[in-house]
């Protein structure tokens, strides 16, 4: 997976060190990271920016497509081939990364796949979970056992939105106007997809 450079109109990455440093930390030290939080509060973000600083320190990404079953609850299964073919690309000291974002979507036989793999030396699993979405008790025992570790990712602060859209509008140079800042902010309720489109 070729790591995209930042690009002019991406939302900067506020409020989120302690949680970037965490997913770092835990690189190499436990299976993998899973970050679990409600749509559009900004996983993807946060794994976007964490996947990148991996790769500076010689991580090699590879990224797993999930699909949202249909109406039967069909899962296809283009994920276990992708993944199973990740797997068997991670080996012999190369140190990977598999990138899941809405690990809820995987497929059961992906999960249990991934469950027999995960811990494994040189492989590390960095995985979005959107809350409320679909139980999946096989990742859930992964972090309950303590084979990965979780971060549950909250909506921003006030203080953070604050800075995130003076951030966005100033680079542009344009005037950050204080109440529309206040509407923006409380409009959103810490959600930065729904920030980042306000703005």
């Amino acid at each position: 997976m070729a790591v995209e450079k930042r690009s002019i109109g991406e939302v900067p990455l506020i409020g989120r060190d302690g949680e970037l440093q965490r997913i770092l930390h835990a690189a190499g030290r436990y299976g993998g990271m899973a970050v679990k939080a409600a749509p559009g509060v900004g996983r993807t973000r946060l794994l976007t920016e964490a996947v990148r600083s991996l790769v500076c320190l010689g991580w090699h990404p590879h990224r797993v497509v999930t699909v949202m079953p249909t109406g039967t609850g069909f899962v296809p299964v283009e994920s276990d081939r992708a993944l199973a073919a990740t797997l068997a690309d991670a080996h012999g000291g190369r140190r990977t990364v598999v990138v899941i974002d809405d690990a809820q979507w995987l497929a059961d036989s992906t999960i249990e796949l991934l469950a027999r793999r995960v811990g494994s030396k040189d492989l590390f699993v960095l995985a979005s979970v959107s809350a409320g979405r679909r139980r999946t008790p096989v990742l859930d025992a992964l972090w309950k056992d303590g084979v990965i570790d979780r971060i549950d990712l909250e909506p921003l602060t006030p203080e953070q939105c604050r800075s995130l859209i003076e951030s966005m509008l100033g680079r542009s140079g344009e005037i950050v106007d204080s109440a529309a800042v206040f509407a923006v902010t409380a409009l959103s309720s810490g959600n930065l997809v729904v920030l980042r489109d306000l703005v």
